[in-house]
């Protein structure tokens, strides 16, 4: 992860808050969201929007730790929408942002494609010039087992992940919960455009099977930011929708 810098940057996330102020469960989530972001030294302000589903934060710390903080506190999904650099400029959309849906390829033989058995899927967001948020959402992993993810050199899944090349950017390691599930926020060093084409691997780092696990292709992502609850016209889903669960997420035009 990189070095937390003193500067304080300004970031809006999109929270999937109730926006009826008669929602009883309102008041309980507001209050839980406010103490998870007041009470740490690393963040500077922040401002609840409830009726446009926002949070506005003014932080020093990566948005990956504000993302788990909110989603830990409060169960709600939550998305980077917009970023400064300062609080004097205006927020901006992401410069640029991609997509990896998973295949599983269990030990697989040269030839055989299973791109049918999808297991999750990963957003990267580019949230400096060489820093990228790394967003991951998966299910039917194997129970309480450890797992690494990398990008890797080549988006060759011809002979499934034995073609994907070296490691190029190791983006770090996670747990499953008790139902294989798991989600994994990190901030990595890394520039998107470098990366389009190429594969990310999702290995199990326990398993004795020579390269077990998911693997997909890193494809450039447009749309996500540019519009407050559609995702794409064609699908009409909501950001939520969208974000709700893994099979949702694979059932969306990105």
């Amino acid at each position: 992860m990189p070095q937390q810098e003193t500067l304080n940057v300004s970031y809006e996330f999109a929270i999937d808050l109730a926006t009826d102020p008669k929602d009883i469960s309102q008041k309980n989530t507001l209050a839980a969201l406010t103490a998870t972001l007041q009470h740490h030294p690393n963040i500077h302000s922040h401002v609840i929007t409830p009726s446009e589903q926002s949070c506005l934060v003014s932080t020093s710390l990566p948005p990956s730790e504000i993302i788990h903080r909110i989603r830990s506190s409060t169960g709600l999904q939550t998305i980077l929408r917009g970023i400064s650099l300062s609080e004097s400029h205006a927020l901006q959309r992401p410069s640029a942002a991609a997509v990896c849906i998973f295949e599983y390829f269990p030990g697989m033989k040269p030839g055989k494609w299973a791109q049918f058995d999808n297991r999750g899927l990963c957003r990267l967001v580019q949230t400096r010039p060489n820093s990228c948020l790394v967003d991951l959402s998966m299910s039917h992993l194997e129970p309480n087992t450890h797992y690494k993810i990398d990008v890797c050199e080549f988006g060759d899944l011809s002979n499934g992940m034995t073609s994907t090349g070296t490691v190029l950017y190791p983006m770090g390691q996670f747990k499953s919960d008790t139902k294989g599930n798991a989600q994994f926020v990190n901030d990595v060093d890394m520039n998107i455009h470098q990366v389009i084409g190429r594969s990310i691997v999702v290995e199990n780092v326990q398993s004795g099977m020579v390269r077990e696990g998911m693997a997909g292709i890193i494809a450039r992502s447009a749309g996500l930011f540019e519009n407050d609850k559609k995702v794409c016209s064609c699908s009409g889903k909501t950001l939520w929708e969208e974000s709700v669960a893994t099979d949702t997420l694979l059932n969306v035009h990105l």
